[in-house]
């Protein structure tokens, strides 16, 4: 069950985040792109199968993103915990994680994987045509 529950990743972060704005009955109302309002279960949306993951020469799935994605989410919950509810100041390692945190949630959506991806295949191109032209 659990290899099963890592090939479904969250682009947002159903624990660490999206719990955070659940109603009293433990759902989190959804406008859909077509324009559709409904409430469902934070652990059922914004995921992908393997979005993160990376595919090994032989084949097999790399679960190493995920794997730091799930520490990242566990620092920041820990520091939410116990400073941010209590309405403490955070200590340096604690500021650094929820930074790490904040980061990891700008760069783990579809639009920015996409942008990103573009930008790679714009300079591969780019590197390919400056070789054909300098032989």
């Amino acid at each position: 069950m659990l290899k099963k529950q890592q090939e479904q990743q969250h682009t947002v972060p159903a624990g660490a985040y999206l719990k955070n704005f659940v109603d009293k009955n433990g759902h989190v109302w959804v406008l859909s792109a077509d324009d559709k309002i409904f409430n469902t279960n934070p652990n059922s949306i914004l995921k992908e199968r393997h979005f993160y993951s990376l595919t090994r020469n032989n084949g097999k799935k790399d679960m190493s993103v995920e794997n730091t994605l799930v520490s990242i989410e566990g620092d920041f919950v820990n520091a939410f915990r116990e400073k941010f509810i209590k309405n403490l100041f955070l200590t340096d390692k604690e500021r650094i994680a929820v930074s790490i945190f904040i980061e990891t949630l700008m760069v783990r959506t579809r639009p920015y994987r996409d942008h990103f991806k573009r930008s790679l295949e714009e300079l591969k191109d780019w590197m390919e045509d400056r070789k054909k032209h300098s032989i």
